[in-house]
């Protein structure tokens, strides 16, 4: 490929990615209205029993996420017309399966324990779990015909119609917080044979046992792998929910809403970078720079987020929320703590699985499922809420620097952070915080628009300080390129 060549693709490669964040940041923003209205409309109790119950049934889908990111991989293998209806019905058996156990353990769950606020809400929530796997099914079978991208315009699509379905249901349909679990089981299902169909693809052909046994080998690994990363990101808010109260649910997803926006950087720059690991890997030639810098820059927009919740956690979440989260802002605290972190293990993850190290994975989530969940349900069941929070803050640091230390000890990385990119965000974000808790002590905000205006002044003051450094401006544009 010639030079001019070269750069058609980086800068097609660009306006796609670029395009992605955009999608994706636009998902979000249909993600927070949402969130807003609900906590707004219905009480912390309803709000809080319904996602700690799709926190559960994001946990249980993680199972058959494994299996469904298998039919990619197949599909990957073979793109022929009849390969992809062969895997599709393959993984449309299979949710239906899979929904029918989840819908019998839940009638048994109802039986043996005493759930009370959540029985209205956990039927719904088997259901979401095969809704909501088939549209992940739609969209591997996307990534694995080599659309990615589309993957990314379905999730926004998905956002939008699930908060039309959820808003639609409580007004005109006289559903109360169960619309919430009702409205993204509609979404999932309608926007999956939607993309489907657009795809040409059918559950038409019926597969042979090797193609299942072949699914059965890559699944069995990827599906446990799957469950206890979703256990030990998703887990929580449900155990919250059951062990503390659903009040308490209810204001951390409101926290961990706010702080949402902080890992999307991070997710566009981990998914480029297992490609450059995995290159590097097999030309056998160092990926070190790469890897460095990428894991530097992930965190760009996550450390403001943390500073701003730092500073106006508790003027942020009433005014956002409604006054009944008053006092709350330390859980908006523990959230962007939670999505600093979340951004730095996610091109860690990339490294690993770029350089073929999943037994490392294992090791963490291992470490995860038998040291650190345990002792966030300890803190529930003997403490409270705060005690919670601090031990999200707790384990979340501590498990980014396990994982920081086995990539470093297993890769030929000497380290994994390139100060000279970090260090300027982290003196960005001091300034920062320091100009609006001066404008909170002076001017005292409390009115949606004198908090947005204190924010953006923030957030542009962090924004110039930062790109004012041309090795990180360079950076960014890198990594979010080939």
């Amino acid at each position: 490929m010639s030079e001019d060549d070269r750069s058609i693709v980086d800068i097609d490669y660009v306006r796609e990615t670029l395009a992605s964040i955009g999608w994706k940041y636009t998902d979000v923003l249909f993600g927070f209205i949402g969130v807003i209205v609900y906590a707004r409309v219905f009480s912390q109790t309803d709000f809080g029993a319904a996602y700690a119950v799709i926190a559960a049934a994001r946990v249980i889908q993680n199972l058959a996420n494994g299996v469904l990111i298998g039919i990619k991989k197949r599909i990957s293998e073979d793109t022929s017309r009849k390969s992809l209806n062969q895997h599709l019905t393959l993984g449309v058996v299979f949710i239906f399966c899979f929904t029918v156990i989840c819908f019998a353990g839940t009638a048994i769950g109802v039986r043996v324990l005493d759930i009370g606020t959540y029985s209205e809400y956990v039927y719904y929530g088997a259901l979401s779990v095969g809704a909501r796997s088939m549209f992940y099914l739609s969209k591997q079978v996307a990534a694995g015909m080599g659309y990615p991208s589309r993957s990314h315009r379905a999730d926004t699509v998905d956002g939008a119609t699930t908060l039309v379905f959820r808003v639609g249901l409580w007004l005109f349909a006289g559903f109360g917080a169960t619309a919430i679990l009702l409205g993204e089981i509609l979404s999932g299902l309608l926007i999956a044979i939607a993309f489907l169909l657009s795809m040409r693809v059918y559950p038409i052909t019926v597969p042979s046992l090797a193609q299942a046994t072949n699914l059965y080998r890559f699944a069995r690994w990827s599906s446990i792998n799957n469950f206890a990363n979703g256990l030990f990101n998703q887990g929580p808010t449900s155990m919250l929910g059951y062990l503390v109260s659903p009040v308490s649910a209810a204001v951390y997803k409101a926290g961990s809403t706010l702080s949402q926006p902080g890992t999307v950087l991070s997710g566009a720059i981990a998914g480029n970078l297992i490609v450059k690991v995995s290159q590097n890997h097999t030309e056998d030639t160092s990926f070190e720079t790469v890897a460095r810098t990428s894991i530097s820059v992930a965190p760009a927009v996550a450390i403001p987020v943390l500073f701003g919740a730092v500073a106006l956690g508790d003027e942020l979440m009433p005014v956002v929320f409604s006054g009944s989260y008053t006092g709350t802002g330390f859980a908006l605290v523990a959230a962007s703590v939670f999505a600093l972190m979340f951004s730095i293990k996610k091109p860690l993850y990339s490294v690993a699985n770029g350089a073929d190290l999943p037994d490392l994975l294992t090791k963490v989530n291992t470490i995860r499922v038998f040291v650190f969940l345990p002792t966030l349900a300890l803190t529930m069941s003997l403490y409270d809420f705060t005690a919670f929070l601090w031990g999200v803050i707790f384990v979340q640091t501590v498990d980014t620097a396990i994982l920081s230390h086995l990539v470093k000890s297993k890769t030929e990385l000497s380290a994994v952070f390139d100060w000279s990119l970090l260090g300027p965000q982290i003196v960005a974000g001091g300034l920062m915080y320091a100009v609006i808790a001066t404008l909170d002590a002076v001017y005292d905000p409390v009115g949606l628009i004198s908090l947005g205006v204190t924010v953006g002044t923030g957030g542009v003051l962090y924004t110039v300080v930062t790109l004012a450094f041309e090795n990180i401006r360079a950076e960014i544009i890198e990594n979010i390129s080939f």
